[in-house]
């Protein structure tokens, strides 16, 4: 599942009841906003044999879950292959969402180390009380490691209470809406 998260500065907090299975409106409407599923997903199911029972039963969760298994379309392969250029002589016809997904991620994780700080930045980095993780994510704002530690303690200090208020928030909203949707899930039953 995939949520678009507004800054910790502004985010706002949702409220959940404590009754089991019993939904506000507030809840209900989040639900209906985060997980019902396109019109697009729909006539995509219909079209790999699904039926309107199966359908109705499930939300953008349940359609993402079930996306990962499909075998990639003949567009998928023409793209991908566009893209990834060492990938024009090697059969991806076979491959599935997934397969195209843990693909890309294998290339970010390469990207990631190949842009990893040197032992003397990492030295400094901890020397700063600077995780690598909080590194990574300050170089939003700062394009190298060299920038990012020609910068004050305090601005450091003040992008890092930023990030990790970001990063609470951010858990503490994929909690409730993943009580909501199992809330709501329950209430189908």
């Amino acid at each position: 599942m995939v949520l678009i998260l507004i800054s910790a500065c502004s985010l706002n907090e949702v409220t959940l009841t404590s009754e089991k299975n019993t939904l506000t409106a507030e809840e209900e409407k989040l639900y209906h906003q985060y997980f019902d599923l396109s019109d697009i997903q729909k006539d995509e199911l219909r079209a790999r044999g699904y039926s309107e029972k199966v359908i109705a039963n499930m939300d953008r969760v349940d359609f993402e879950e079930a996306e990962k298994t499909w075998i990639i379309s003949k567009e998928q392969v023409f793209y991908i292959k566009n893209t990834h250029s060492e990938l024009q002589n090697i059969d991806i016809s076979k491959w599935t969402n997934a397969d195209v997904q843990a693909y890309r991620d294998t290339i970010l994780e390469k990207q990631r180390l190949a842009s990893a700080p040197s032992p003397e930045q990492l030295a400094e980095l901890e020397k700063r009380g600077i995780t690598l993780e909080i590194a990574h994510q300050m170089l939003r704002d700062y394009i190298d490691y060299d920038t990012l530690l020609s910068q004050p303690d305090k601005v450091l200090n003040d992008l890092k209470e930023c990030i990790l208020k970001d990063q609470k928030e951010g858990q503490d909203y994929i909690l409730k809406m993943n009580e909501i949707r199992a809330k709501y899930k329950e209430r189908k039953k």
